[in-house]
């Protein structure tokens, strides 16, 4: 072989190396922002059931229904607090607010009423809720949780189902 074409052969090798390697870094961004926004819709999606079930059922005094909302599988708890307009009129038990002083005081800046353990980056604000015991936390269980839904003419109380 003559030494021009050992160069060119190097030089081809290194070219298709380094695309090799910019392919990859690209696939992998690529997939790590598909799995981002799809925990993001399940998120979205998971707060419009929620404030969707309790729109249908705040009007329909009297009537308890059981909700499955499905969330992404990373989280394993669901707290729920009073929203900011039955604020005044409901707070965590004294036992709730020890387990749980963070959650606590970010309800009451009055911004986010319903967490996600590990917290979610998107607050999560559903109106007309008035939660038992003026706050809980429930498990997710296979990436759903089961609610208690009673409405109340003008809101809705909501609690873990039993």
């Amino acid at each position: 072989m003559r030494r021009g074409q050992i160069f060119s052969q190097v030089f081809v090798l290194l070219l298709a190396s380094i695309i090799f390697i910019l392919i990859l870094v690209y696939g992998y961004k690529a997939i790590s922002q598909f799995t981002q926004r799809s925990e993001q819709i399940g998120l979205i999606d998971f707060e419009n059931d929620f404030k969707n079930s309790v729109k249908s059922i705040s009007l329909d005094f009297g009537s308890v229904k059981r909700v499955e909302l499905t969330l992404p599988p990373k989280h394993r708890q669901v707290c729920v607090f009073c929203s900011p307009d039955q604020q005044g009129s409901c707070d965590p038990s004294p036992e709730f607010q020890e387990d749980h002083p963070l959650l606590v005081e970010s309800w009451q800046s009055g911004s986010q009423n319903v967490f996600l353990v590990p917290l979610s980056d998107t607050p999560v604000l559903v109106e007309r809720v008035e939660a038992q015991d003026g706050g809980f936390c429930t498990a997710v269980i296979d990436g759903k949780v089961s609610l208690r839904m009673e409405g109340k003419g003008d809101h809705a109380l909501v609690g873990p189902w039993q």
